[in-house]
């Protein structure tokens, strides 16, 4: 286990990336700084170490894999995207954490069971509205406290705070993190870009002591 925040940036910066991300899946590699950041996050809220973690929309596995480096038992990550599985099947063995972790692609909707902890960086809904939605839910399903990275705005904000509490669960959190996107489209123009994103903790109310 990694004892730095900064040490598990760096070692994340080593695993691949998307070489040729797809727009219909908004595939962006997640930063590792972010990674970093919210994993961190989990630490600090006594959310990590745990027995069982699932990365819902997995991409290349960064989520997954910094979980399974800092002390997650068990690791699913599911994704659509075959060519991203692979990549983050590659990405775990770099780690040495390929025994810990589970990669299945499909759709979301592929796992069940329960988990400790949900983690995701969801299609922030520019191919498509509320896209990110089934993936709060899902998360929601599995696991009793869900980390997920949303486009900042207050509109987002309402949305998911009304979202979550109709569903019996609680927006615990909220941490504004800077989200660096290297030029990865055709209609990129700038070398990179940065948007703000929010991370939301959410968790179930039947799970909160004091609410």
């Amino acid at each position: 286990m990694l004892r730095r925040r900064q040490e598990l940036e760096i070692f994340l910066e080593k695993l691949k990336g998307y070489p040729d991300p797809k727009l219909v899946f908004e595939q962006y590699t997640t930063p590792a700084r972010v990674v970093a950041n919210v994993v961190w996050e989990m630490i600090s809220r006594g959310d990590l170490p745990c027995y069982s973690v699932v990365d819902l929309g997995c991409g290349t596995g960064r989520f997954g894999i910094a979980c399974a480096l800092m002390g997650a038992e068990k690791v699913v990550g599911v994704d659509v995207d075959r060519d991203a599985v692979f990549l983050a099947v590659e990405n775990s063995k770099t780690a040495g954490v390929e025994r810990k972790i589970k990669w299945v692609v499909g759709d979301i909707d592929t796992v069940g069971g329960s988990f400790d902890l949900a983690v995701m960086n969801p299609p922030f809904g520019i191919r498509g509205v509320e896209r990110d939605r089934r993936f709060v839910l899902k998360g929601l399903e599995l696991a009793p406290v869900v980390y997920s990275l949303h486009l900042a705005g207050e509109k987002t904000r309402k949305f998911l705070n009304g979202l979550v509490k109709s569903y019996n669960a609680v927006v615990t959190e909220i941490l504004r993190m800077e989200f660096e996107i290297p030029r990865s489209y055709k209609f990129h123009r700038k070398k990179w870009h940065v948007i703000n994103v929010d991370m939301f903790r959410i968790q179930r109310i039947e799970t909160l002591k004091n609410v």
